[in-house]
This record gives C-alpha cells, structure tokens and sequence, in this order.
C-alpha cells in the first residue's frame, strides 16, 4: 500500500462511500494520512455540511480552520457566531479573512457574532470585530460602557477604545466614550492621540468632537508632532483647517524643526500649505538645518507650492 502512487491511493478513498470510511483509511498510517488529509477534508464539505470548520470554530482550533476552510468549507457564518460566542480569536481573525464573509450577518435570532462575543464578554473578539466593521456599533459600545468595560484597555497597538472609534471615524462611539470620561490624551504605541490619528484619517466630524471637548490641539508624538504637522502631512484640508480655526500653534516645531508647513510643504498639498500660509505661517521658517519650506518645495518639485511661498 505505501509504494502506490499518490493519484491511485485518491482513486480508491473516492470509492468509498462514507466519511467515515476514508477517516479509517486514511489513520492506516501517517504516509495515507498526509497523503488523503486534504481529501477527508473535501469530503467533510461533501457530505458533513463542513461540519470540521463548525467543530473548529467552536473549539478553537486554528489549524483545523485553515484546511477547512482550503478544502472549500461553507457556512463561515456560522462558524464566526461559534467562534466569537467562545471567545476564539484567532479564528475569528481567520474567519474574516475569507472573501465574502459577512461580519455582520445575523442568525435566526437577529443576533450578529458582535453581540455574541459582547454577551459573552470576549472582549478581545469584540475589539476584532468592531475593527473589521463598516460602523461603529454604538449599541454594543453602550452596552460594554454600561457593565463597566475598561475604556483605557489597550490593544497590542496601544490603543485605547477612544483611538480605534476616532482612526475608523465612529462618531457615535466616540461621543460615548468621551462623554463617559474616556481619557482624550490618552496615547497609543507611537505616542499618539485620538486626535492626532483622526487627523490622519480625515474623519472631520470626530475631529471635531475632540476640538470641543477640549483636547489638547498641541499634544505631540514623542517627537513633538503635533495634530496640525499630521493633518499638514496627510491633506486633510478641513481638519487643518478646524485645527487653524480652533487655534492650533502654527509655528510649532517637530523633532527636526519643521512646521506644519515645512510637512505640507514636503508632501506637495498645496491647499494646506495655503491655508497656513493665509493664517499668517512664517514661511522662512528655519529646520534645525536652516531649511525652508520654499526648498522642500522646490527640491521636491512642488512648483505651485514653491510660486506660493515665493
């Protein structure tokens, strides 16, 4: 039996009619079971209705999953609402990963794997899945808020709730976690706040949100980049705009001294460099090499930032 060839050993396992019988089959010794283990797995999608990734999902296992999943499994839905029930991340990261799963998808009784993992109290799994969302899932935040939820727990980024609504643009996330005391200068890995990442993003409304609540539009990164530097760097006219408006600090300096307008300068945004520009920004500033923000420009190529700062 060992010295057959793979293709004949295949032929003979579809002769047999059960899973069952090719499980048996295949367990005759490790050469059989390395060579039919992908083909078990065929036919558990055949005729068990993919029942190895449902028994994956809900115990958690990973390598399972994979081949399951490999072998064409279907009904993914279902197994994410085993594995964020349990608590299961890591298949819940595989899960999602697959084209055409519906993060969102309900089961007979309205529920989506998000409240499963909430009611559970999984909170790692609820991190995933709020992160894999298109929305902000405000009824799921209210209800972690409500049972005392840790609102500065930080994923392995740093990053606390507050950061993960304001980069992914949840207004109305947001807005709860500020109004229940979450912490506004709290900082992530890199050093830095809910406002500086929706800066980045762009996310004006959240932005905004933070503006009013009294954020500190100064705060920097560790290397003294503050909000307006991302924004500058990023072209997110409005945001930068809020940020001149609410009265952010023009002339700050970064690590190497550069303004904001050395960033956007740099970067080539021509509608942010004007803006400072028409806010009074000292365009011959000096970086700590006597560099201006004309020189980025026109060392970079920006010829229409370069005829503005001229």
């Amino acid at each position: 039996m060992l010295r057959l060839p793979i293709e004949l050993l295949l032929r003979i396992a579809a002769h047999l009619e059960s899973e069952r019988d090719v499980n048996a089959f295949a367990r005759t010794n490790r050469w059989l079971f390395f060579c039919l283990d992908p083909f078990l797995y065929r036919r558990n999608v055949e005729q068990s209705d993919s029942s190895a990734l449902q028994w994956a999902a809900a115990c958690g296992r990973e390598r399972t999953a994979r081949r399951a999943i490999d072998a064409g499994s279907e009904g993914t839905g279902e197994a994410l609402r085993l594995s964020a029930t349990n608590g299961h991340e890591e298949v819940t990261r595989i899960l999602l990963a697959v084209d055409g799963v519906d993060g969102n998808s309900r089961d007979d009784d309205g529920q989506t794997p998000l409240s499963h993992a909430a009611a559970e109290g999984h909170e790692s799994v609820v991190r995933l899945l709020l992160d894999s969302g298109k929305n902000g899932h405000l009824d799921v935040a209210q209800l972690f808020v409500e049972a005392g939820a840790d609102k500065e727990a930080k994923d392995d980024y740093g990053r606390t709730a507050l950061h993960r609504a304001a980069r992914n643009g949840h207004l109305d996330v947001a807005r709860l976690l500020v109004e229940t005391g979450a912490d506004k200068e709290a900082k992530d890995g890199d050093g830095r706040t809910a406002l500086h990442l929706t800066a980045t993003t762009g996310h004006l409304d959240v932005a905004r949100l933070l503006v009013d609540a009294g954020a500190d539009k100064e705060a920097n990164n560790g290397n003294s980049w503050t909000p307006l530097h991302y924004t500058a760097g990023t072209g997110h006219l409005d945001v930068a705009r809020l940020l001149v408006d609410a009265g952010a600090d023009k002339e700050a300096n970064n690590g190497n001294s550069w303004t904001p307008l050395h960033q956007a300068a740099w970067d080539g945004d021509l509608d942010v460099a004007r803006l400072l520009v028409e806010a009074g920004a000292d365009n011959e500033a000096e970086d700590d090499y006597g560099l201006t923000p004309l020189y980025f420009a026109a060392r970079n190529g920006h010829l229409d930032i370069a005829r503005l700062l001229e």
